[in-house]
């Protein structure tokens, strides 16, 4: 018997013969596992592609683009909060390379950027709620360069968030190295009053101990 968690995981890992697929996990297993939607901002694009540029090709092309999405979403507002002494350091001038650069590269891809709004100053939305209202699917196992990635796992989807390297490594083969985590079963009793609401919830949630002394880091929580 597996958890949901467990049969996501179990339909995407790797093979040693490169098929996807196992008959089933367990937590702690190890391995790659091939993912369904990959995203990135702009914090992050810019490194991955400078790697992907120099460590495969300039020329070359990423795997499966259709899957890849790129968002402009932390330095929107740089400009309007960002301290005239760090202007003056060159700071604001960076974070437009790295505007820039995600803008190039996504070109070059073929790559879905969600930008900047052309009417009036801001963005198209915020990553990883754009990728649950408009990307992911249940079963899914998806990744994203935002500490918040695992929002969409309110469809029912395995998301977690992942740094540079594994962003780089994902768009030359699609996978993502994973550890099968613990499950953590959460069972609520009693009757919700109409004003309480999803948030409610989890706010009550990460206030037990449990969570607030680390034991459910890196588990799934259902």
């Amino acid at each position: 018997p597996m958890t949901v968690a467990e049969k996501i995981f179990a339909r995407h890992m790797l093979n040693s013969d490169g098929s996807v697929g196992v008959p089933y996990v367990e937590p702690g297993d190890t391995g790659f596992a091939r993912t369904d939607l990959r995203f990135s901002h702009e914090y992050v694009t810019p490194m991955a592609a400078i790697f992907f540029e120099r460590y495969v090709d300039k020329d070359a092309k990423v795997n499966n683009p259709s899957t890849i999405i790129f968002f402009r979403d932390h330095l929107t507002f740089l400009d309007e909060v960002i301290s005239e002494e760090k202007k003056k350091l060159g700071l604001l001038d960076l974070a437009t390379q790295l505007k820039l650069k995600q803008q190039d590269f996504a070109r070059k891809q073929g790559i879905r950027l969600h930008g900047e709004l052309t009417d009036r100053k801001g963005s198209e939305g915020i990553c990883h709620s754009i990728v649950l209202e408009s990307y992911a699917l249940p079963g899914q196992l998806n990744i994203g360069s935002d500490s918040h990635t695992p929002h969409v796992g309110a469809i029912g989807c395995v998301a977690f968030g992942i740094g540079t390297t594994d962003v780089f490594n994902s768009w030359i083969t699609k996978d993502v190295r994973v550890k099968v985590p613990e499950s953590v079963k959460i069972i609520i009793r009693g009757r919700k009053h109409p004003n309480v609401t999803a948030k409610d919830f989890i706010l009550k949630i990460l206030s037990l101990d449990y969570v607030r002394s680390g034991k459910a880091l890196a588990k799934v929580m259902e």
